[in-house]
């Protein structure tokens, strides 16, 4: 096994990691997003077809509903920040990947190098070798 391997193989898991939670917390972003514009549809539904017979309810409600969209903003919110933090953590698992990739490419040259040295020692030292003439 080539050197490096087991710390790429590591490296490349926690990029992978680190992608699988960037896309967890934008399919959750996706639905804070998509709740909070159903319930402003719902309100502006509501607003237009109030009847005036239920306009204690329908306040009460309104409440609820606005209650409910706060809670939603600081969900979108604390989302948004974890999806930078996210975004940060795989950047920095990526550039980590990048550069053990780029240690072992150096380090698999290095050793092509010195192989082909030692080939190339052995070839001189066969070809100055004294023949015997027969």
């Amino acid at each position: 096994m080539a050197r490096f391997a087991t710390l790429i193989e590591l490296y490349r898991n926690q990029e992978e990691e680190a992608r699988r939670e960037l896309g967890r917390r934008e399919r959750r972003r996706f639905e804070l997003r998509a709740e909070r514009e159903r319930l402003c549809a719902e309100r502006l539904a509501a607003a237009v077809t109030v009847d005036p017979a239920m306009h204690e309810q329908y306040l009460t409600w309104w409440k609820t509903v606005d209650a409910t969209l706060s809670g939603l903003d600081r969900d979108l919110k604390a989302i948004e920040q974890a999806l930078a933090e996210s975004r940060a953590e795989l950047i920095a698992a990526h550039r980590r990947t990048i550069t053990i990739a780029k240690l072992r490419e150096l380090d698999d040259a290095r050793a092509a190098h010195a192989s082909e040295r030692r080939r190339q020692k052995s070839n001189d030292e066969f070809s100055t070798r004294p023949r015997a003439v027969i």
